[in-house]
């Protein structure tokens, strides 16, 4: 279903430009052609044409008057909802992206309403997830829609045993809309860049989504890819500086431990004096020499430190799981 409604959103905006702004449990059917399993929007009321930045061409539409069904629609909206009165907020246009975002709660909606099982069951699962967002103040319904999406939420939400095992794939899709919330505010921070907000940097696309949830692309946060933590700073919780300076010291202790070696007795000449001489010397170069190693692993202690945190801090959030290992999606 999320697939043929990506489609159809799409080729909506592109093709004919328009603008859905209600996708909902009701307004998608489905009918079997053949043994395929079509489906199809349906009820434009609230759909209105746009230009070619995406936003609709019709000045009631433009306003802050709100269309679509509230369990569905997305944060934004919900949240222009809430704060119409505060002068200091920003006017929220509907976008594509936003009924993007509403096919999301909608797969999770009917993950958590289509199965079979006992009333008791279904209304308690409902309870829990769905009534929470369309009930009560308008601020306390922005708030519930903020965790959506938020990974530890998703990964606690009750599901029916039958849509189980389709976790995962509603995990991908909450991750797609956490990384590009974070994608707006890094743009928030500089709004001196170019920025796509139909599609949020570029975040929320057909193919991009698509890709993501077949698990073609891993989602990464902010403007840089997925980077491993080197493997010496994953194993006993050693860091590199502990490590480097720990190998200094046992070059060091290794040097006093071996057996000093006599040389045999010689006449005294003026060739002994010179052999003397510069055995006499060498303890005091070996010194220097393990002081400036020392020096040495000082300087590389910051700098591998630095490399560690770079590495730990673009980490992504939540386990690492096989799909990483395939093409990287950059947020860029």
């Amino acid at each position: 279903m999320v697939y043929q409604m990506l489609d159809c959103l799409h080729d909506l905006r592109y093709k004919a430009k328009i603008l859905h702004r209600d996708v909902s449990a009701n307004n998608i059917m489905w009918e079997m052609q053949g043994e395929e399993v079509v489906f199809k929007l349906i009820d434009f009321d609230f759909a209105t044409f746009v230009d070619d930045e995406g936003k609709a061409t019709d000045a009631t539409a433009r306003s802050k008057h709100r269309t679509g069904t509230l369990a569905f629609m997305a944060f934004e909206l919900v949240k222009d909802m809430a704060h119409r009165d505060n002068p200091l907020c920003e006017p929220v246009f509907h976008l594509l992206h936003h009924d993007f975002e509403s096919l999301y709660h909608l797969s999770a909606y009917s993950m958590i309403v289509i199965p079979e099982g006992e009333d008791a069951d279904k209304r308690e699962l409902y309870r829990e997830s769905v009534w929470l967002c369309e009930n009560g103040m308008m601020q306390q319904i922005a708030a519930c829609k903020a965790l959506s999406w938020e990974w530890r939420r998703m990964r606690s939400l009750r599901l029916p045993p039958q849509s189980e095992p389709l976790r995962p794939w509603l995990l991908r899709f909450s991750d797609l809309l956490y990384a590009a919330q974070q994608k707006v505010r890094i743009h928030d921070m500089d709004e001196s860049v170019l920025f796509d907000h139909e599609t949020m940097g570029g975040m929320l696309t057909r193919d991009v989504i698509t890709s993501v949830l077949k698990g073609e692309s891993v989602v990464t946060y902010g403007d840089v890819s997925f980077v491993p933590v080197p493997q010496e700073a994953c194993g006993s919780g050693t860091s590199h500086e502990e490590m480097i300076e720990e190998k200094a010291t046992i070059q060091n202790e290794s040097t006093k431990l071996v057996p000093e070696r006599r040389a045999p007795a010689k006449k005294a000449t003026a060739k002994g004096k010179k052999v003397a001489t510069a055995k006499a010397i060498t303890p005091k170069k070996i010194a220097a020499k393990a002081s400036k190693t020392k020096d040495t692993a000082s300087k590389a202690k910051l700098v591998v430190t630095s490399g560690t945190m770079t590495a730990q801090a673009l980490m992504r959030r939540g386990p690492t799981t096989r799909s990483m290992t395939k093409n990287a999606l950059i947020v860029g």
